[in-house]
């Protein structure tokens, strides 16, 4: 079979970041802390996702601490969460922050 390479319409605007490996579980989450400050300071939108409900909410905490602004989503309360989820899909909101199990569990 004959493949055809189609350009894309625009040029990729996404900047590849470099690796960041960190020695510890406290220090990894303080680098992802800091990701998304940085990000959210240019108005980009974030999604980060963890294995568990109680790793999204230790670092919404920390993310409270950095006064960084974000909503979390961990299905403890799934109709709360849809309804955010359409909110932000209606309103078309530039900045949003989730933290939710990756793991579909």
């Amino acid at each position: 079979m004959q493949v055809v390479p189609v350009p894309t319409r625009k040029p990729c605007i996404r900047k590849k970041r470099r690796s960041v490996y960190a020695s510890d579980e406290q220090t990894k989450l303080r680098l992802i802390c800091e990701t998304v400050d940085e990000l959210s300071r240019d108005g980009q939108p974030v999604l980060v996702g963890s294995r568990s409900v109680g790793k999204s909410e230790v670092l919404a905490r920390m993310l409270d601490q950095m006064g960084i602004d974000y909503t979390l989503l961990n299905a403890r309360n799934e109709a709360h969460e849809a309804a955010i989820v359409d909110q932000t899909r209606r309103r078309r909101r530039g900045t949003r922050w989730f933290a939710c199990r990756a793991d579909g569990a």
